[in-house]
């Protein structure tokens, strides 16, 4: 949805005042709206459970439904945190936040190829480069793809950039992450989305195939950085912040095969982190949608539906396509 440019103050306060909203209020919401919304929009209920049910085929469908909900719920939690961030000064953050496992964050700090902070979208992902700033007093190098609208995107940014921390696009970011790196610098990369096939590499993800994100290996290898998964989760009613040692890459010589085995230990680690936090994991994602299309049907009938229409918008302007079958249904 676009906003016009002369209601972006209005929707500044909007989320000022979601964010100075009571933590109770806060709570009270998240429960309602998650309630509402795992109920009543069903193509997201659709997605989540499906998504549920493949990774944990074990579960009984009593306990994917329980578990929907609680999915729901914490995303308006996290929505929520999120409003309130460009509020919190750095006091507020250290005092909100309790921190595992800095020391393993510390001791990588000396490494000439930097620091690849490996991440997903679980719990409150948007203060955890807030936090590594605040630990390591080092500017966190994050790459985002630009939202598609444009008040979000310059929102975002501004949160995103508090504190001296910087976002790279994530369109044509291999030179400024290389560069980050061999200066010896901190990278911040969620790797946890859907990648395009020309783009990824081939991973197991619950056990089940997915084209993952290659570039947080090939920076590894290339740069001698050290990898550490981080993640800041809801413990108890707290935020704590998760740090975890640096993962013992495989360095063969062989880049190729180095890259898809490292991005494998890098899915691995995540899937342990989301097992663990389940609930506050995105499974709004159609994580799995490149090597089980079936899982998603709907999905691929709109996808087709748009192909269609730009085959037949290519037909019209005297464009030849050799195979409009194939053409159509290369989702």
């Amino acid at each position: 949805m676009k906003i016009p440019e002369k209601l972006y103050p209005l929707a500044d306060r909007l989320m000022a005042v979601l964010g100075a909203m009571p933590a109770p209020l806060k709570q009270l919401l998240a429960k309602v709206l998650g309630g509402a919304v795992a109920s009543g929009v069903l193509p997201l209920r659709r997605v989540v459970r499906r998504n549920l049910a493949f990774a944990y085929p074990h579960w009984t469908g009593e306990q994917i439904r329980r578990h929907s909900v609680d999915i729901f719920q914490n995303i308006f939690e996290t929505f929520f945190e999120i409003c309130r961030l460009p509020r919190m000064s750095v006091p507020d953050i250290e005092k909100s936040v309790r921190i595992v496992g800095k020391e393993h964050l510390m001791a990588a700090m000396d490494n000439p190829g930097g620091i690849i902070l490996v991440s997903a979208h679980i719990g409150n992902w948007e203060i955890s480069p807030m936090v590594v700033r605040q630990i390591t007093g080092r500017t966190v190098t994050s790459v985002a793809r630009p939202l598609g609208n444009a008040w979000a995107d310059r929102w975002i940014t501004l949160l995103r950039t508090r504190f001296g921390n910087r976002i790279v696009s994530k369109e044509g970011a291999l030179q400024e992450m290389t560069r980050t790196l061999r200066n010896g610098g901190i990278l911040g990369i969620l790797i946890d989305q859907v990648t395009k096939r020309s783009d990824g590499v081939a991973v197991r993800f619950f056990g089940k195939r997915v084209m993952a994100t290659p570039g947080a290996a090939l920076l590894a290898l290339r740069c001698k950085s050290k990898v550490l998964p981080a993640y800041c989760v809801r413990e108890n009613g707290s935020l704590v912040m998760h740090i975890q040692p640096s993962l013992d890459l495989v360095r063969s010589g062989d880049l190729r095969k180095d890259i898809v085995v490292n991005t494998q230990i890098m899915n691995d680690a995540l899937v342990d982190i989301i097992r663990a936090n389940s609930s506050q994991w995105f499974w709004f994602h159609k994580r799995w949608k490149r090597f089980y299309p079936d899982l998603y049907p709907e999905y691929q009938a709109k996808r087709r539906r748009r192909r269609k229409k730009e085959l037949r918008a290519l037909q019209k302007a005297g464009v030849t396509v050799d195979d409009p079958e194939g053409y159509v249904n290369n989702l």
